[in-house]
């Protein structure tokens, strides 16, 4: 399991609002807003930055964002990212205020991790099912990802579910334990080999 080191975001203050947003985009910047305990606020950021961090897990947890010399940050959680259904390209950035002492849910990118027995043997591969646990923790305590260790689908028809995953101490799971997380997906028109049992040492045939 991941933990998350301290993840800053340099902000600007966002007086074009509307229409306006697109010469932004052009600039290279994402038009933003921070909400929740407080009155909403309209900032820019700038685009590869935050890809950047995003592609590293490093969005998924707090984030402190820098408001201007004199401010004290925000600690904010990514409640919602806008793309452009065709390009991918991020949008608008919604980020919800959170207060360190109070418990918030949030969601953890799972990581597929190991090689699957059962799928080597028989030439498939492993399949996420879900992208992320929905958890319950305090803001800090948010896992940057949880590792899904995929050695345990050990026959074709194995699968791993939520409840499979280890979280750290102060971390709940939200999502239903029975969810499935992943699993291996055959070959179309292939059979499935079991795995051979352990040869039994010399002392257990004895016994």
């Amino acid at each position: 399991m991941a933990t998350k080191e301290q993840v800053r975001l340099q902000t600007e203050p966002r007086t074009a609002l509307g229409h306006h947003a697109r010469v932004l985009r052009r600039e290279g910047k994402v038009p933003a807003r921070i909400y929740g305990h407080g009155d909403s606020v309209p900032v820019q950021i700038d685009e590869r930055t935050f890809t950047r961090l995003r592609e590293t897990h490093q969005t998924s947890g707090v984030i402190y964002l820098a408001l201007g010399e004199g401010k004290a940050p925000e600690t904010v959680l990514v409640r919602h990212i806008e793309h452009e259904p065709r390009s991918g390209k991020i949008l608008h950035i919604d980020f919800f205020r959170v207060r360190m002492n109070e418990l918030i849910r949030g969601r953890v990118p799972l990581r597929l991790v190991g090689e699957s027995p059962a799928a080597k043997l028989n030439g498939g591969s492993v399949i996420a099912l879900l992208e992320a646990l929905e958890i319950e923790s305090l803001p800090d305590d948010i896992p940057t990802a949880a590792d899904v260790d995929v050695t345990k689908l050990i026959n074709a028809d194995d699968v791993i579910h939520a409840g499979d995953i280890n979280l750290p101490s102060g971390v709940t799971l939200v999502t239903d334990a029975s969810e499935p997380i992943a699993k291996v997906q055959m070959l179309r028109g292939a059979e499935a080999t079991p795995v051979p049992a352990p040869t039994p040492t010399e002392e257990q045939a004895a016994s």
